[in-house]
């Protein structure tokens, strides 16, 4: 079992899988299996599957047992693709509980409040550049502490993000007017491949960037939360600004906007823009939107990024 373990492990990373994800999927499958790491991996049967995973269920938060369940599946359905199983032992096993979607998000009052930080310190400290992106931009932690100077484009006004596990993830993000600002000053006589922000490589990660939203967020006097909540923010924001679901897929890099809506936009205001759309099919006068309302929606207006909606905050 440990071997074969491993032996995935080198399989994700020859597929082009970062480190992070192949690490995190070998913790999960030495966590499931254990007890059972010295012994072949033909032995292994569905009920000693289902007891273990039942046992895991009332140690874990419903998200963490129901991950290391998906991630043991895949793992078998390869281990049988080697012919070392014949069927799944795992397979007919269902996640138990309910999954928690989305992360704590701060209220329109409170993204003020941590961008009048961010930007008071965005001369000196790298750190609040990237969590002004975080909100701003709706980027991942890892987006934002991977690019590279050679990335910041048309002189200052698009980031590409040319690397993405999904094709979805791979995009270029029109930057705010004051983020322009500070991604030009940083960017300036650097190489291109230099990064253009200083956060240290050994943290080049999500940590660098989760711990500078956690700071801002004390600093600022709001409620503390992640760098992926901050995503979420972006999304709700987005949304009760008008843009739609597809376009606020795209800014996330998500394949579809029912990714964004079920863990990312807060659903009091999916309801909103619904009772608008409602409404606005209501004022004219026939149950049609009016033409140039539809007309709008055809050709969505992009000379205005999200995240100067989001920079307006309302």
């Amino acid at each position: 079992m440990s071997a074969a373990v491993e032996m995935y492990r080198e399989h994700q990373a020859q597929n082009g899988n970062k480190t992070k994800s192949y690490m995190e999927t070998r913790r999960r499958l030495l966590r499931f299996f254990q007890p059972r790491l010295k012994t072949p991996v033909c032995t292994l049967s569905p009920e000693w599957c289902a007891g273990r995973y039942a046992a895991l269920a009332k140690e874990m938060s419903v998200d963490s047992h129901r991950n290391i369940l998906a991630e043991c599946k895949t793992w078998l359905r390869w281990c049988v693709g080697k012919g070392w199983l014949r069927e799944s032992p795992l397979e007919t096993v269902e996640g138990t509980g309910k999954r928690r979607h989305g992360k704590p998000q701060l209220s329109r009052d409170e993204s003020r409040r941590l961008l009048a930080v961010a930007y008071d310190e965005s001369e000196v400290e790298d750190g609040a550049v990237a969590a002004a992106m975080a909100l701003l931009m709706g980027m991942r932690a890892s987006e934002i502490a991977d690019r590279q100077v050679r990335d910041l484009d048309d002189g200052g006004r698009i980031l590409r993000i040319p690397d993405s596990k999904t094709e979805a993830g791979k995009r270029d993000l029109e930057i705010p007017g004051e983020l322009q600002v500070m991604l030009r000053a940083r960017a300036t006589g650097r190489p291109g491949t230099a990064l253009l922000l200083d956060c240290p490589r050994a943290d080049r990660r999500d940590g660098w960037v989760r711990y500078h939203v956690r700071r801002l967020c004390k600093a600022a006097g709001v409620p503390v939360i992640s760098s992926h909540g901050l995503r979420g923010t972006h999304s709700s924001i987005a949304v009760e600004a008008g843009a739609t679901g597809r376009l606020v897929a795209d800014q996330l890099g998500h394949g579809s906007p029912t990714v964004s809506e079920t863990s990312y936009t807060r659903r009091d205001v999916q309801d909103a823009a619904k009772n608008r759309a409602a409404w606005r099919v209501l004022d004219g006068g026939r149950g049609e939107v009016r033409k140039e309302e539809r007309s709008e929606a055809a050709t969505p207006d992009r000379s205005a990024t999200l995240g100067d909606a989001v920079d307006k905050v309302g």
